[in-house]
């Protein structure tokens, strides 16, 4: 009798958008998003402050 090896992994997809709205125009100034998976065994506050840092990577350092 031939088996497989079956590995299951448990983990949640998030996806972060934030837009930055100007106060005085109410416009759209920028928009980020960062998407990642976050597995059972990390810590969802760490894993989200990455997407955070992970999305501010990508704003325009001359604003």
């Amino acid at each position: 009798m031939i088996g497989y090896n079956t590995d299951v992994n448990t983990y949640k997809v998030g996806t972060l958008r934030l837009s930055l709205v100007d106060s005085e125009t109410k416009n759209i100034v920028w928009k980020g998003t960062a998407s990642n998976s976050i597995y059972k065994s990390e810590n969802e506050s760490k894993a989200i402050a990455k997407f955070v840092d992970d999305m501010f990577a990508k704003y325009p350092k001359n604003r």
